[in-house]
């Protein structure tokens, strides 16, 4: 109906003008109230459509700009909670933080190197003693500050682990997809979105990989792997194999360290591109090392 006014506003408009069906000016002369309602309704038969869907544009304009505003709310909170959450999964847990435990047991592979090439009758071997020592402050280090509390607290890991993918499951099947739908830049770039997907949703247990390396104390590793000969003249030996084992669960608690470190280097990178507070949880999140050479060769 509302699409037909101005049409009858247009025929109204013709028809006072004389364009359309004229009417003798004697006729118009004494019927002012005519001449007024004619012009009333003329301009009621234009106004009316006009207003109505110039409102019905705004509204729906407004309701838009709401829904944006809705879902733009809903990507920082829900990449705040998944901060908050991958933080309290491994980070507020090291002591001095992940990327010195990163650097120290890659110290200790490059001290396991040395420990396995040692050769008794080479003056460049170096001594065996100085290894073991370096290698037993090193697994105290590691070990017992740096990842000391995973054992005791792995039920707190494991937890904000389930938290943290239950908030990135919503926000990259419903919330991701509806802006998309809508038009609304989320701010996620889709390497962030990648690399944070394939940590949460991986098979990799960085969590129980760091507990196996924590599992048995550095007295233990040390006497394991460079034992006290029983003769004093014969000093210490090296068991390869012990080492060998050694090498191995180190090798995988650095590359869970380095996967975790590069999950969380996206996480920080999300938070910044979609503007979420991290307050309360935050870290210097910028150039890391994560070169696993020492374990190399």
């Amino acid at each position: 109906m509302l699409v037909l006014l101005p049409a009858v506003g247009a025929l109204l408009f013709l028809t006072g003008t004389g364009v359309f069906g004229a009417l003798p000016h004697e006729w118009w002369d004494p019927k002012g109230f005519v001449v007024n309602l004619a012009s009333g309704l003329t301009a009621a038969c234009v106004g009316i459509p006009f207003a109505v869907f110039g409102v019905q544009w705004i509204v729906r304009k407004r309701e838009h700009e709401r829904e944006v505003e809705v879902l733009r709310l809903l990507v920082r909170k829900n990449v705040e909670e998944v901060g908050r959450s991958s933080f309290a999964m491994l980070w507020n847990l090291v002591p001095g933080d992940v990327r010195n435990a990163f650097l120290a047991i890659s110290h200790l592979g490059e001290i396991l190197k040395q420990i396995k090439s040692y050769d008794a009758d080479s003056s460049d071997s170096g001594d065996l003693q100085t290894l073991r020592a370096e290698l037993h402050r090193l697994l105290r280090l590691t070990g017992d500050y740096y990842l000391g509390g995973l054992v005791a607290l792995r039920s707190v890991c494991e937890g904000a682990r389930h938290s943290a993918l239950r908030r990135w499951e919503f926000l990259s099947s419903d919330l991701l997809p509806r802006c998309e739908f809508s038009g609304v830049p989320s701010g996620l770039k889709e390497g962030e979105i990648k690399r944070i997907s394939e940590f949460l949703r991986g098979n990799d247990d960085v969590i129980a990989t760091l507990c196996e390396y924590r599992r048995r104390d550095a007295d233990t590793w040390v006497d394991l792997i460079v034992p006290v000969s029983p003769t004093l003249e014969e000093g210490y030996s090296v068991d390869l194999e012990a080492a060998g084992d050694l090498t191995l669960v180190a090798y995988k608690a650095l590359t869970g360290l380095q996967k975790y470190i590069l999950f969380m280097s996206a996480v920080g990178q999300a938070a910044i591109d979609v503007d979420a507070d991290l307050t309360g949880a935050d870290v210097n999140i910028g150039e890391f090392i994560t070169d696993t050479s020492a374990f190399s060769g």
